[in-house]
């Protein structure tokens, strides 16, 4: 069964366009320019901090959750954790970045629903520990 169109991203455009696509047929090269270039401003993962130093620290903390959504899990539901969410924002508490008291493993659902949260300004289901940044060493 296909799905139904939905009105082209671009502003003011009457055009349609078939899922998963985001734009018309007449505005599908603007929106592939548009992405190239938000994909060179935001930098890469590893100029992001998303480097090797994280890939290691990630690898700790879900072997810490057992790699299983520790949301999903506090509601008795066992899911496989996808992604790592830092409780305390990285953009507001980049000390707390690397701190593994501040990340736990949630599913991609999780993560998003909890990163929604954060920008709509309301309390995330993530309760935040005391957390102290460490010094010295390589975490």
């Amino acid at each position: 069964m296909e799905r139904a169109k939905r009105p082209c991203a671009k502003f003011r455009c009457s055009g349609l366009a078939s899922p998963p696509e985001r734009w018309c047929e007449h505005h599908k090269e603007y929106g592939q320019q548009q992405t190239r270039e938000a994909d060179r401003a935001r930098g890469s993962a590893a100029a992001r901090g998303y480097g090797h130093r994280w890939r290691v620290v990630r690898a700790v903390v879900m072997k810490r959750d057992r790699h299983l959504c520790q949301l999903c899990h506090r509601d008795g539901i066992v899911k496989v954790a996808d992604d790592v969410h830092h409780i305390k924002p990285a953009t507001e508490f980049p000390e707390l970045f690397f701190v593994q008291s501040n990340l736990i493993a949630l599913c991609h659902e999780c993560n998003q629903r909890e990163d929604a949260r954060r920008r709509a300004g309301l309390p995330g289901r993530v309760v935040a520990p005391d957390i102290a940044p460490v010094t010295g060493g390589f975490f």
